[in-house]
Protein backbone atom coordinates (compact mmCIF):
# COMPACT_ATOMS: atom_id res chain seq x y z
CA UNK A 1 0.00 0.00 0.00
CA UNK A 2 1.28 3.29 -1.30
CA UNK A 3 2.13 6.55 1.10
CA UNK A 4 -0.87 8.28 -0.74
CA UNK A 5 -3.40 5.73 -0.66
CA UNK A 6 -2.48 5.31 2.94
CA UNK A 7 -3.29 9.00 3.49
CA UNK A 8 -6.00 9.81 1.29
CA UNK A 9 -7.78 6.19 2.32
CA UNK A 10 -11.27 6.46 2.39
CA UNK A 11 -11.60 10.13 0.04
CA UNK A 12 -13.40 10.97 -2.42
CA UNK A 13 -11.37 12.70 -4.90
CA UNK A 14 -11.76 14.01 -8.45
CA UNK A 15 -9.02 13.94 -10.44
CA UNK A 16 -9.29 15.47 -14.23
CA UNK A 17 -6.74 16.18 -16.97
CA UNK A 18 -7.10 19.37 -18.59
CA UNK A 19 -4.36 20.49 -22.08
CA UNK A 20 -3.66 23.70 -21.85
CA UNK A 21 -3.12 26.59 -24.17
CA UNK A 22 -0.75 26.12 -26.92
CA UNK A 23 1.59 29.04 -27.03
CA UNK A 24 2.85 29.83 -30.17
CA UNK A 25 6.63 31.44 -29.07
CA UNK A 26 10.13 30.07 -29.33
CA UNK A 27 10.06 27.54 -25.96
CA UNK A 28 13.41 29.00 -24.94
CA UNK A 29 12.26 32.69 -25.06
CA UNK A 30 11.97 34.37 -21.31
CA UNK A 31 9.07 35.74 -21.79
CA UNK A 32 7.62 32.70 -23.12
CA UNK A 33 8.72 30.54 -20.38
CA UNK A 34 7.06 33.73 -18.05
CA UNK A 35 3.67 33.42 -19.79
CA UNK A 36 3.78 29.86 -18.82
CA UNK A 37 4.03 30.26 -15.59
CA UNK A 38 1.77 33.19 -14.64
CA UNK A 39 -0.94 30.84 -16.66
CA UNK A 40 -0.19 27.62 -14.52
CA UNK A 41 -0.34 29.98 -11.67
CA UNK A 42 -3.98 31.34 -13.33
CA UNK A 43 -4.94 27.48 -14.01
CA UNK A 44 -3.94 26.03 -10.78
CA UNK A 45 -5.67 24.64 -7.67
CA UNK A 46 -3.03 24.54 -5.46
CA UNK A 47 -0.91 27.13 -3.94
CA UNK A 48 2.21 26.72 -4.33
CA UNK A 49 1.71 26.03 -7.82
CA UNK A 50 4.00 23.20 -8.86
CA UNK A 51 5.27 23.24 -12.40
CA UNK A 52 7.75 20.83 -13.85
CA UNK A 53 10.26 21.52 -16.56
CA UNK A 54 13.00 19.99 -18.58
CA UNK A 55 16.27 20.79 -17.87
CA UNK A 56 17.20 23.58 -20.41
CA UNK A 57 13.60 25.60 -19.81
CA UNK A 58 14.15 24.23 -15.69
CA UNK A 59 17.26 26.34 -15.56
CA UNK A 60 15.42 29.69 -16.47
CA UNK A 61 12.44 28.88 -15.48
CA UNK A 62 13.93 28.79 -11.43
CA UNK A 63 15.56 32.27 -12.50
CA UNK A 64 12.06 33.57 -13.31
CA UNK A 65 11.07 32.59 -10.29
CA UNK A 66 13.50 33.80 -8.08
CA UNK A 67 13.80 37.20 -9.94
CA UNK A 68 9.84 38.09 -9.62
CA UNK A 69 9.37 36.05 -6.53
CA UNK A 70 6.46 34.05 -7.40
CA UNK A 71 4.38 31.41 -5.77
CA UNK A 72 5.43 28.40 -7.71
CA UNK A 73 7.66 25.24 -6.85
CA UNK A 74 9.80 24.48 -10.20
CA UNK A 75 10.41 20.86 -10.60
CA UNK A 76 13.09 18.65 -12.66
CA UNK A 77 11.35 16.11 -14.70
CA UNK A 78 11.88 12.70 -13.70
CA UNK A 79 14.33 11.35 -16.86
CA UNK A 80 16.44 14.64 -16.57
CA UNK A 81 16.41 14.31 -13.13
CA UNK A 82 17.93 10.83 -13.39
CA UNK A 83 20.12 11.98 -16.19
CA UNK A 84 21.70 14.93 -14.29
CA UNK A 85 22.24 12.17 -11.28
CA UNK A 86 24.02 10.11 -13.91
CA UNK A 87 26.20 13.00 -15.38
CA UNK A 88 27.23 13.91 -12.05
CA UNK A 89 27.90 10.20 -11.03
CA UNK A 90 30.38 10.55 -14.36
CA UNK A 91 32.01 13.83 -13.60
CA UNK A 92 31.99 12.93 -10.08
CA UNK A 93 33.60 9.24 -10.26
CA UNK A 94 33.56 8.49 -13.67
CA UNK A 95 30.74 5.43 -13.19
CA UNK A 96 27.62 6.98 -14.75
CA UNK A 97 26.73 4.05 -16.88
CA UNK A 98 28.08 1.53 -14.61
CA UNK A 99 26.70 -0.51 -11.06
CA UNK A 100 27.94 1.51 -8.41
CA UNK A 101 29.82 -1.69 -7.06
CA UNK A 102 31.66 -2.03 -10.28
CA UNK A 103 32.62 1.33 -10.15
CA UNK A 104 34.14 1.44 -6.35
CA UNK A 105 36.34 -1.73 -7.43
CA UNK A 106 36.88 -0.03 -10.44
CA UNK A 107 38.54 3.16 -8.83
CA UNK A 108 39.88 1.34 -5.80
CA UNK A 109 42.05 -0.34 -8.14
CA UNK A 110 42.90 3.16 -10.29
CA UNK A 111 44.08 3.98 -6.70
CA UNK A 112 45.68 1.05 -5.61
CA UNK A 113 47.86 1.22 -8.64
CA UNK A 114 49.33 5.19 -7.87
CA UNK A 115 49.96 3.64 -4.08
CA UNK A 116 47.40 5.81 -2.01
CA UNK A 117 43.88 4.93 -1.46
CA UNK A 118 41.70 7.90 -0.12
CA UNK A 119 37.97 5.90 1.14
CA UNK A 120 36.09 9.67 0.28
CA UNK A 121 36.84 9.64 -3.38
CA UNK A 122 35.42 6.39 -3.60
CA UNK A 123 31.90 5.75 -5.11
CA UNK A 124 29.41 4.78 -2.36
CA UNK A 125 28.55 1.17 -2.06
CA UNK A 126 24.82 0.38 -3.61
CA UNK A 127 23.79 -0.34 0.09
CA UNK A 128 24.74 2.68 1.56
CA UNK A 129 23.32 4.61 -1.73
CA UNK A 130 20.05 3.17 -0.64
CA UNK A 131 20.13 4.33 3.00
CA UNK A 132 21.04 7.66 1.65
CA UNK A 133 17.71 7.75 -0.84
CA UNK A 134 15.37 6.67 1.80
CA UNK A 135 16.91 9.75 3.90
CA UNK A 136 16.21 12.27 1.06
CA UNK A 137 12.96 10.97 0.24
CA UNK A 138 11.94 11.56 3.92
CA UNK A 139 13.28 14.61 3.72
CA UNK A 140 11.29 15.70 0.60
CA UNK A 141 8.30 14.43 2.51
CA UNK A 142 8.72 16.64 5.54
CA UNK A 143 9.47 19.27 3.56
CA UNK A 144 6.70 19.19 1.21
CA UNK A 145 3.58 18.67 4.37
CA UNK A 146 5.72 20.80 6.85
CA UNK A 147 5.12 17.72 9.38
CA UNK A 148 7.94 15.76 10.79
CA UNK A 149 5.12 12.71 11.95
CA UNK A 150 3.88 11.69 8.48
CA UNK A 151 6.64 9.22 7.87
CA UNK A 152 8.25 7.47 10.56
CA UNK A 153 12.31 8.21 9.77
CA UNK A 154 13.11 4.36 11.72
CA UNK A 155 13.18 2.36 8.74
CA UNK A 156 13.73 5.22 6.15
CA UNK A 157 17.60 5.46 6.42
CA UNK A 158 18.05 6.21 10.39
CA UNK A 159 17.87 4.17 13.53
CA UNK A 160 18.06 4.42 16.93
CA UNK A 161 21.41 4.97 18.74
CA UNK A 162 21.79 3.38 22.59
CA UNK A 163 20.57 6.57 23.70
CA UNK A 164 17.23 6.23 21.79
CA UNK A 165 18.50 9.07 19.56
CA UNK A 166 18.11 9.20 15.78
CA UNK A 167 21.11 8.69 14.23
CA UNK A 168 21.47 7.87 10.20
CA UNK A 169 21.73 4.26 9.45
CA UNK A 170 24.74 3.86 6.76
CA UNK A 171 24.22 0.40 6.07
CA UNK A 172 22.31 -2.64 6.84
CA UNK A 173 25.02 -5.12 6.97
CA UNK A 174 29.00 -5.11 7.62
CA UNK A 175 30.77 -2.47 6.19
CA UNK A 176 33.78 -4.73 5.45
CA UNK A 177 34.88 -8.43 5.57
CA UNK A 178 36.41 -8.80 9.20
CA UNK A 179 39.83 -9.51 8.17
CA UNK A 180 40.20 -6.42 6.36
CA UNK A 181 38.56 -4.02 9.20
CA UNK A 182 41.25 -5.22 11.30
CA UNK A 183 43.49 -3.19 9.28
CA UNK A 184 42.16 0.04 9.84
CA UNK A 185 43.90 2.49 12.34
CA UNK A 186 43.55 6.20 13.08
CA UNK A 187 46.21 8.82 14.38
CA UNK A 188 44.22 11.09 16.05
CA UNK A 189 46.00 13.69 18.35
CA UNK A 190 45.80 14.12 22.32
CA UNK A 191 43.28 15.59 23.82
CA UNK A 192 39.88 16.27 24.72
CA UNK A 193 37.96 15.43 21.89
CA UNK A 194 40.42 12.80 20.62
CA UNK A 195 38.69 9.81 19.12
CA UNK A 196 35.30 11.41 19.44
CA UNK A 197 34.91 12.92 15.78
CA UNK A 198 34.27 12.04 11.88
CA UNK A 199 38.03 12.84 11.79
CA UNK A 200 38.85 9.92 13.25
CA UNK A 201 39.35 7.52 10.59
CA UNK A 202 38.08 4.32 12.81
CA UNK A 203 35.08 6.22 13.72
CA UNK A 204 34.72 7.32 10.41
CA UNK A 205 35.20 3.53 9.02
CA UNK A 206 32.32 2.77 11.77
CA UNK A 207 35.30 0.56 13.81
CA UNK A 208 36.50 0.37 17.58
CA UNK A 209 40.36 1.83 17.75
CA UNK A 210 42.97 -1.01 17.92
CA UNK A 211 46.61 -1.08 19.24
CA UNK A 212 47.97 -0.72 16.19
CA UNK A 213 46.41 3.07 16.63
CA UNK A 214 49.35 4.96 16.47
CA UNK A 215 48.55 7.81 19.39
CA UNK A 216 45.70 6.43 21.46
CA UNK A 217 46.62 2.42 20.96
CA UNK A 218 42.55 1.77 21.21
CA UNK A 219 42.63 3.20 25.22
CA UNK A 220 40.47 6.11 23.86
CA UNK A 221 36.75 6.92 24.14
CA UNK A 222 36.34 4.43 20.82
CA UNK A 223 38.62 1.88 22.35
CA UNK A 224 38.43 -1.98 22.37
CA UNK A 225 38.41 -3.20 25.95
CA UNK A 226 41.66 -4.79 26.36
CA UNK A 227 40.13 -8.08 28.36
CA UNK A 228 37.67 -8.32 25.67
CA UNK A 229 40.38 -8.56 22.85
CA UNK A 230 42.31 -10.64 24.69
CA UNK A 231 39.69 -12.87 25.43
CA UNK A 232 38.45 -12.98 21.57
CA UNK A 233 42.43 -14.12 21.00
CA UNK A 234 42.34 -16.63 23.28
CA UNK A 235 39.25 -18.03 21.72
CA UNK A 236 40.63 -17.48 18.17
CA UNK A 237 43.78 -19.93 19.00
CA UNK A 238 41.59 -22.65 20.66
CA UNK A 239 39.98 -22.37 16.74
CA UNK A 240 43.17 -22.53 15.06
CA UNK A 241 44.37 -25.67 17.28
Amino acid sequence: MGFMHRKYNGLTLKSSIEFLRIINANPNDMQTIYTTIMRAIKGTHESPAIITFDLPLFIKASQIVKEQKLEVVVRLGGFHFLKSFLEAMQITYGCGDTHLERARYLRFQKQASKGKIDPDRLPPTENATAQHSLRVHLQVVVWKHLNTSVLEPIGRGWELDGNKKLRPKMLTGCIAPDNLLKGICCNCKEGERQCQTMKCSCIRAGTSCVSACGVCCGHCSNGVDVEEVDSDEEEMDITCI
